[in-house]
């Protein structure tokens, strides 16, 4: 039986701004509770350093490279400033003279007003993207323009003939690995997923000067226009990201991943154009910095030194626990990170997120695990979306919502205490 379109369309788009707005703010008290906590902490260590930090505010760490890229550019800071891309500093230099030509208010009104705007299309993927992939016993699913239609297209679906999909998976492991996830429970989940996206512990940068926010509204667009099959447009969003930050082309991943399962295939023009566009992003960001360093390959040159050499992930993830029980802590915020994503990939898996969802995840980790360095893993991991669209699949009761809510305020109002003393590396 097939219903109407008034009777099967999804929440509309205000329907986010509710449990979006709570977790905005919410994330804001928490923000505010550790700076009192820092100020607190410094009177009672002796941490010379902290001061500086506390003074600094919302500029602390990479908010004070930007506060200088965007009053002075490139010309105008120091070499090592050539390794943060151009796009966040640029906007808030074209948008400044709003402010009376303040860049500092600039760079947080595009901060603090991207984490809003990241929060609401966290909502909508999650909605769409897990819709699209409801269990085929459901009576409805989601087609490309955003209703629900009738039947499932899993089954369907390129990756099921070709790769033997979930369906095969589950008959093979059983229903205690694989769950279904019916397109009602989708609507569910972006209610979670736009709140606990603001709340995840390292998300205080999204009220800082930092580029967590920007990057987290283009991943999430990305793959929300590649649900609908709308590839100029994720391609569009893609070579942003890329502008913004070198990871932005590990969109290249996804997008490639949706346009071989796309039937009928898209035109040549606009594959193309979809996959060409990340590669462009980060050429164009090179090439915006070369005018000013003369130096063509200096940012990657600079991430580098900082990141250290590679080391293959496996020992890189193993390497905190033999630091912890000989009493070094140094790492201990980024290992309990680390077992954070792992359980939450885990979860990817068995709550059976798309196939390009997957993939974009597991490269995504491969590569902030890789080095030798892997401070500030926590808001990398935060940018990729798929990791909170799990948590909030795994938070289908009160009791696992209140754990999560709990545990991240505490954490997020102690890692900006932390970071604010420059005891953490944000």
């Amino acid at each position: 039986m097939t219903s109407s379109p008034e009777e099967t369309a999804l929440p509309p788009w205000r329907a986010a701004i509710v449990p979006a707005l709570v977790g905005w703010i919410w994330a804001r008290i928490c923000v505010a509770a550790g700076f009192l906590v820092a100020h607190r902490s410094l009177d009672l260590l002796d941490n010379p350093n902290g001061q500086i930090s506390l003074d600094r505010g919302l500029f602390v760490w990479d908010g004070s490279y930007y506060r200088v890229l965007a009053q002075s550019w490139y010309d105008g800071a120091n070499a090592d400033a050539a390794r943060f891309f151009p796009l966040y500093p640029k906007l808030a230099s074209v948008i400044a003279p709003i402010f009376g030509g303040n860049t500092d208010i600039a760079l947080l009104v595009i901060s603090n007003l991207s984490a809003l705007l990241a929060a609401v299309l966290c909502w909508r993927l999650a909605m769409e993207g897990l819709a699209r992939f409801a269990d085929p016993s459901d009576s409805v699913s989601l087609a490309s323009d955003g209703k629900r239609s009738t039947g499932s297209n899993l089954s369907d679906s390129p990756w099921s003939s070709r790769l033997g999909g979930w369906l095969e998976l589950k008959l093979l492991l059983g229903d205690r690995w694989f769950q279904p996830m019916r397109t009602d429970d989708a609507v569910a989940v972006a209610q979670r997923t736009s709140w606990m996206v603001m709340i995840f512990p390292a998300g205080f940068v999204m009220a800082f000067a930092y580029t967590e926010s920007l990057a987290l509204a283009l991943t999430a667009g990305t793959l929300l226009a590649l649900v609908r099959r709308q590839f100029i447009v994720a391609g569009f969003l893609a070579l942003l990201s890329a502008m913004l930050r070198p990871v932005g082309g590990l969109l290249l991943i996804p997008i490639a991943i949706e346009l071989w399962q796309t039937r009928p295939r898209p035109n040549w023009a606009k594959a193309t154009i979809a996959v060409a566009s990340p590669f462009v992003g980060i050429t164009a960001a090179l090439l915006w910095i070369n005018r000013s360093t003369g130096d063509f390959l200096l940012p990657w040159r600079l991430q580098q030194q900082i990141r250290g050499g590679f080391q293959d992930p496996v020992t890189r993830v193993l390497e905190p626990i033999g630091e912890i029980l000989k009493g070094d802590f140094r790492d201990v915020y980024n290992f309990g990170f680390m077992v954070v994503f792992v359980f939450l990939g885990y979860q990817m898996v068995r709550l059976r997120q798309p196939l390009s969802w997957l993939a974009f995840t597991l490269v995504s980790s491969l590569i902030l695990l890789s080095s030798q360095v892997t401070d500030s893993l926590g808001r990398y991991g935060l940018v990729v979306v798929p990791f909170i669209i799990a948590a909030a699949q795994w938070a289908n009761t009160t009791w696992k919502q209140r754990i999560y809510a709990v545990g991240c305020s505490v954490a997020m109002i102690w890692l900006v205490s932390e970071a604010m003393i420059s005891r953490l590396v944000p």
